[in-house]
């Protein structure tokens, strides 16, 4: 399960690495890419935020896009929102 910060408060107790986990975005343009992540953040809560490298270096939460974006690992058998291409 992720959440945002807004969900848990940015408390968190700890970071793990991402371990080739990615996230696919759609953007409003329709346009999708997607990009590496770099670690998990735990909350006191039990959440797990996902984090992915910003432009100056340091780590960035992931948006909530609102079901346009997907958490993923590319070994992982395919499923969820975007398996068909399609986009709900």
């Amino acid at each position: 399960m992720t959440a945002t910060t807004s969900d848990s408060d940015a408390n968190f107790v700890a970071f793990i690495p991402a371990g080739g986990w990615r996230v696919e975005i759609i953007g409003t343009n329709g346009e999708r890419w997607d990009e590496p992540l770099v670690g998990w953040g735990l909350t006191r809560s039990g959440h797990a935020v996902a984090f992915t490298g910003g432009p100056e270096g340091f780590a960035e939460e992931v948006p909530d896009l609102s079901n346009k974006t997907r958490v993923y690992h590319p070994d992982a058998t395919h499923y969820g929102p975007f398996a068909s291409g399609e986009v709900a």
